[in-house]
Order: structure tokens, then sequence, then C-alpha cells
């Protein structure tokens, strides 16, 4: 299992430090980076005691980081890389 974190969310979280502190929240808690259980944005917003829009704002401007050409091709060199480890047989 810490393998398989490492394998898929290693390089989304060292993306991720480029996204502000609240972004990162945001992300980690609606997408279950950390923990692999993923929220609605009533439920990330009543953990970080905040609004419902506030939380969707986060979302919303992080994605748009991630978005952007360098962050998009390092994600999609990513998942190629773990699409043809997967097709590997074992």
């Amino acid at each position: 299992q810490q393998v398989m974190y490492l394998t898929l969310y290693s390089p989304l979280l060292h993306s991720s430090q480029k996204l502000g502190e609240d972004e990162r929240s945001v992300l980690c808690l609606r997408y279950g980076i950390h923990d692999g259980i993923t929220r609605t944005v009533t439920l990330v917003a009543s953990e970080m005691r905040q609004t419902k829009s506030w939380v969707r704002s986060q979302e919303c401007r992080a994605l748009r980081k991630l978005r952007r050409p360098w962050y998009e091709k390092r994600l999609k060199e990513h998942r190629e890389s773990l699409q043809a480890s997967q097709s590997l047989p074992l």
C-alpha cells in the first residue's frame, strides 16, 4: 500500500507544492490524497469551517494552476508511466 501511495501520489504532491496551503488542503480532502477517502464539498467546508463556495473557489483555482502547461506535462508523463507499468506482465 505504501508503494502504491508513493507511485500514485508522490508526483501529484510534488506538483501541489506550487499551490497555496488552502488550495492544497482542499484538494487533499476532496480527492482523498492523504487517506484515500474522498469527500463532498459540503464535508470539506464543514471540516475546514468555511463556506461551500469558498471550497469550490479554492478547488477551481488549484485545478486551474495544475492545468498550466508545465504542470500538465509532468502529470501527463506520470500518468503515461503508470499506464506503461500496469501493462507490463507481473
